[in-house]
């Protein structure tokens, strides 16, 4: 879902990584998505990492992840969709 702190911000990201036909597989926890994707595209690593543990954070370890991390993760989610874009468009 949108909903949290990172509201939509980890959805977005994986969208645009799906474009360069990185998409998430079925079986993939969050945490193997971006060891897998961050060996296809390395440049994405860090803001994928923010983005991955904020989901994490939320998702699974029952946490509420502060207001104010939406703005990070907006931007994380902002990185990729420009490295994806550089990659895609040349």
């Amino acid at each position: 879902g949108g909903g949290g702190a990172t509201g939509g911000a980890y959805p977005r990201a994986l969208a645009a990584l799906a474009t360069l036909g990185l998409g998430r597989r079925r079986h993939e926890t969050p945490r193997e998505y971006l060891g897998r994707t961050g060996r296809a595209v390395p440049d994405v690593v860090p803001p994928l990492r923010t983005l991955t543990h904020g989901h994490d954070d939320e998702r699974y370890g029952g946490r509420v992840v502060a207001p104010d991390l939406r703005a990070a993760a907006d931007a994380a989610a902002a990185a990729v969709i420009a490295e994806v874009r550089r990659r895609r468009d040349g």
